[in-house]
């Protein structure tokens, strides 16, 4: 699905006439990717909202030259243009380093992970765990993207970590297991049994889409 967002230039002699921009990427995990890369760019730039960005560059095109092939920028007339430029992008999560969430299969959006006694992740559609989720190593408050190092754990103890067992299956430990945000896209299956829980189980580029939700 193809995400949207508004970017202008926040110079301030610029506040009022143009340079301003319509982005359009695959998805917004694309557009947070651009972000991350055109935050680290010579002018920077400010994530005001998942769908509206801005910067002191008058060319947020040449910014991240290396995404140019999935990313589109349409150039939108000043202030006193007539012509409404608006768009709907469906909801999405912001997927901020330390915040918390739930995790949701994007298939079946009544089926959540929880958390049992011993530990192990299951997916239910009774009941579900709120979960910690964090870029390894790095400061909270950064936009996670794909290739990052994340680490899970449960949002009510910090100490319990999401970690996968030589079998497979998914549990709180003491320790965790090396993972990419990206994995939530294909690593984790829950088979599903009837009404019955299933296991989440690590089942690399084999598994569903799972999401994240506030």
């Amino acid at each position: 699905m193809v995400f949207y967002a508004f970017y202008k230039t926040s110079q301030p002699v610029y506040d009022l006439y143009g340079f301003r921009y319509l982005i359009a990427a695959p998805d917004a995990d694309t557009m947070d990717e651009w972000f991350r890369k055109a935050s680290e760019s010579t002018n920077g730039c400010t994530r005001h909202a998942p769908d509206f960005y801005s910067s002191n560059d008058n060319y947020p095109y040449n910014m991240v030259p290396e995404m140019a092939d999935v990313m589109m920028f349409t150039y939108l007339k000043d202030r006193d243009g007539l012509d409404p430029t608006i768009f709907h992008n469906q909801g999405s999560t912001d997927h901020i380093s330390g915040k918390t969430f739930y995790v949701r299969a994007k298939g079946n959006p009544k089926l959540y992970w929880t958390t049992y006694t011993n530990g192990l992740i299951y997916a239910s559609e009774t009941s579900r765990t709120r979960f910690c989720i964090r870029i390894d190593g790095d400061d909270k408050n950064k936009i996670m993207i794909g290739s990052d190092a994340i680490i899970i754990s449960s949002a009510t103890d910090s100490k319990r970590h999401l970690a996968v067992r030589d079998n497979g299956e998914l549990y709180l430990s003491s320790h965790s297991t090396p993972m990419r945000f990206r994995d939530f896209k294909n690593n984790f299956l829950a088979e599903a049994n009837g009404d019955a829980d299933a296991p989440v189980v690590n089942v690399d580029n084999a598994g569903e889409v799972w999401e994240l939700v506030s």
